[in-house]
């Protein structure tokens, strides 16, 4: 039996020893076999496979022995290259996702699909793109390696420094910096480790250039990430067309991983993630890799992400874990809060920056709804997107975040939109950190919104984050937006030497925003302080009075007064005049 065959067999009679995704795979290529708009062509799968495994090794003690591909690859590469179209012959599928754990031999099988299309393509144009120049040339790397263990290999393959090239067509890696003056007519492009890339601009280039093409392959091949951006939606969207929910006819998504309800611990599903399990990979190294994740805190993240494939963002500082916020992730009727009382947080941020509210809404059965409205300046977006890692325009499509004209943030779209929200729900207060606010606040208060500064120091704002974290451990709170999510993602804490806490961005980038969580905590903040009648009267003082408190520094030496900020200067002598009136 054909190996491809074979591993359909196999997935179909030993469901528990694969993924949910595998399955799911499996089971669309049954279905497209009744499916007159398709058929599977043996002879096409056939070729190929047989073509990479006419090729041989090249490194270490499989130096000159034939490349053997594995069920998994084999099965791939007929996926792949057999299904075509009924109404032209030709390929099915135009773009591919492969997400495996790491040692599994993703670089060779690359480098076999590129010679490939370098010999049996017509004219063709390939391209391996990655971040870093380096990634890119692993598959450039393994091409030479492997072209020298074909005898006279050279007579039929040039290798420049930059690019191989058969009779007219050509393979070039190229990095995120490269440049080409000549316009792109790609035919494969491999992109690696897709999730190392902030966003898909690069991806997108290359995609855009296969427009000529009648049968392009984009192929993406990564492991699991770190950081939520680009690559996880389109992992998140691969999982979707291969439940069903989405359509995409053109896409192949291959995915290795534990399944829901799967314990990392549990070595009996590591085959899961790791189809390469006892070929490339030995179920000792996975061992060793597994005792010391346990005795580190840090490996074990990187064990559960490279090792096991599992997308996580959580490090030695993380606040709340990327399980335990998921299960916040519930459903709610946004009209059944109509009416309701509930309570705010506000974070004014920079004028070209993310900014926004948050509404909670306390519920009889002790659960806590949020929702949340975001604003950026719609000029920055380019380049918010290509910076930090989000998924900026996916949102402001969903209306998750609204773009404001311009290059600063438009304040009046966000006053608008709190005003409108103070008519469709009850908000007894508004939170907000008197620093950022400046006078902003008092237009709000004007218009008969209840508005109380909450510090954001750490002597202040700890036990705000305690109570919170509380809430949400306790599966009070229910907080299904992705913008939250994504700033939750980017949330650390690092307890000073009394345990107080405080929320910062991860690795102490600017790019990593945490604004929702900031208003999260303190719309919890003003909620508690309410329901549990713990409201101190001081805190109602005039918005100016209390953003002047939060600039006033106190000097102990008077001679540097004069080098101090103005803005400080200017809140000494306010709170003078101010206390001087008898307010």
């Amino acid at each position: 039996m054909k190996k491809y065959f074979a591993y359909i067999e196999d997935v179909k009679n030993n469901p528990g020893q694969y993924s949910k995704t595998i399955r799911q795979l499996v089971a669309r290529h049954e279905r497209d076999l009744q499916n007159e708009a398709y058929y599977f062509c043996e002879e096409s799968a056939d070729h190929v496979i047989n073509f990479v495994e006419s090729l041989k090794h090249y490194e270490d003690k499989f130096r000159g022995l034939p490349i053997i591909l594995e069920p998994w690859q084999a099965f791939l590469l007929a996926m792949l290259y057999g299904w075509k179209k009924s109404k032209d012959g030709l390929r099915k599928h135009k773009k591919c996702y492969i997400q495996v754990a790491r040692k599994a031999g993703k670089s060779i099988l690359g480098a076999g699909i590129v010679l490939y299309h370098l010999r049996f393509g017509e004219a063709e144009e390939v391209y391996s793109i990655a971040t870093k120049r380096d990634q890119a040339k692993l598959i450039y790397n393994k091409i030479k390696g492997i072209v020298g263990q074909v005898p006279n290999g050279e007579k039929y393959v040039t290798i420049h420094q930059n690019d191989i090239k058969i009779g007219d067509a050509i393979y070039t890696p190229m990095d995120a910096e490269s440049r080409r003056a000549d316009g792109f007519n790609p035919s494969l492009v491999i992109a690696d480790e897709v999730h190392a890339m902030k966003n898909f601009d690069l991806i997108d280039v290359y995609q855009d250039g296969m427009g000529a093409r009648s049968q392009p392959i984009m192929f993406m091949i990564t492991t699991a990430g770190y950081s939520k951006g680009a690559a996880y939606e389109e992992y998140q969207r691969c999982k979707k067309v291969l439940s069903g929910e989405f359509t995409d006819e053109t896409l192949l998504p291959m995915i290795f991983e534990l399944d829901e309800g799967d314990g990392w611990e549990d070595q009996e599903v590591w085959g899961k993630s790791n189809p390469n399990l006892h070929v490339s990979v030995s179920l000792e190294y996975l061992q060793d890799q597994y005792n010391e994740a346990t005795q580190k805190f840090t490996k074990e993240i990187s064990f559960k992400t490279k090792n096991l494939n599992l997308w996580s963002t959580d490090s030695e500082e993380t606040w709340i874990s990327e399980k335990e916020w998921k299960l916040c992730n519930q459903e709610f009727v946004l009209s059944q809060l109509i009416g309701r009382r509930c309570y705010g947080g506000i974070d004014l941020a920079g004028v070209s920056d993310l900014t926004g509210y948050t509404l909670y809404f306390p519920l009889d059965n002790g659960k806590i709804v949020a929702i949340h409205k975001c604003y950026l300046p719609e000029e920055t977006l380019p380049e918010k997107q290509r910076m930090e890692n989000s998924n900026y325009y996916t949102w402001v499509r969903d209306k998750y975040v609204t773009a404001t004209a311009g290059v600063v943030t438009d304040h009046k779209v966000l006053i608008d939109d709190l005003l409108s929200d103070a008519k469709l729900y009850d908000i007894i207060e508004i939170g907000y950190d008197p620093y950022k606010s400046g006078n902003i606040i008092s237009f709000i208060e004007a218009e008969g919104l209840q508005m109380i500064p909450i510090k954001q120091g750490m002597a202040y704002f700890s036990e705000p984050c305690k109570s919170w974290e509380r809430s949400v451990k306790d599966s009070q709170v229910i907080d299904n937006n992705p913008v939250m999510a994504w700033c939750m993602s980017n949330a650390v804490v690092k307890p000073d030497h009394h345990e107080n806490i405080i929320p910062l961005k991860r690795d102490h980038k600017k790019s990593n925003k945490i604004d929702l969580v900031i208003t999260s905590v303190i719309a919890h903040k003003v909620m508690r302080d309410n329901e549990d009648g713990l409201r101190e009267p001081e805190v109602k003082e005039n918005p100016l009075n209390a953003w002047a408190k939060s600039l006033e520094r106190k000097n102990e030496d008077e001679n540097t007064i004069r080098n101090e900020n103005p803005l400080n200067a200017w809140a000494k002598e306010y709170l003078k005049n101010d206390s001087e009136k008898g307010n």
